[in-house]
């Protein structure tokens, strides 16, 4: 009788056990949970697009602040500030002066408001381009950066988030999160990215690579 080939299926069973076990699971869904946090990411970069909706916008006052807070619009402020005070002190000098030093003090309070025009032109193109600049919900990064996983789910430390989350009496909800209460994945591309993840994770853990 020739010799019985048989095979090894212990590495198989193996895995079957590894793949029924608490830990595996546990594995895949922390995976999925931090795939999912960096899509919070991703919906930061793109103001909520990649949820599928932008975010609202902001309020124009906020915009405001931004701009007032810029130093390029702060700069052209002062220098706007500094032509006008020059326009008003030459204007003065006219009532007293005579001849040709009236006529040159007249032409200089001229230039001076000219240029605080100039001034304040630049003034406001630095703050428009100061807030464009700014991401929506973005001022300090503090909420962009306090999303993270744990024990299969997405969370944050600041307690603010849930403001933009489902909104306030003074401002539009701006959802931050991936998942909505449901459990359901936001906009088309949240649910496959977590989904390949999760799939990745299970084929290295029983493949043992």
């Amino acid at each position: 009788m020739g010799k019985l080939f048989t095979i090894d299926l212990s590495p198989l069973k193996a895995r079957l056990e590894l793949a029924k076990s608490p830990a595996f699971a546990r594995a895949v869904e922390e995976e999925g949970a931090r795939t999912a946090a960096d899509q919070v990411a991703i919906a930061f970069r793109t103001e909520g697009a990649h949820y599928g909706e932008k975010w609202a916008p902001r309020a124009k006052r906020t915009d405001q602040r931004i701009g007032a807070a810029d130093s390029k619009a702060t700069a052209a402020r002062a220098k706007a500030a500094k032509f006008r005070r020059e326009a008003v002190e030459q204007d003065y000098a006219t009532v007293w002066l005579s001849g040709k030093k009236k006529e040159r003090a007249a032409a200089k309070a001229e230039k001076a408001r000219a240029k605080a025009k100039e001034w304040r032109g630049k003034a406001r193109k630095a703050a428009a381009d100061a807030a464009a600049s700014t991401p929506i919900l973005v001022s300090t990064g503090t909420l962009r950066k306090s999303f993270f996983a744990k024990d299969g789910a997405v969370a944050t430390s600041v307690a603010y988030a849930v403001h933009h989350e489902f909104g306030t009496m003074h401002m539009p909800a701006r959802p931050v999160m991936p998942f909505d209460q449901e459990g359901n994945p936001r906009g088309d591309k949240v649910g496959p990215a977590v989904m390949r993840a999760m799939e990745n994770m299970a084929k290295r853990v029983l493949g043992g690579k």
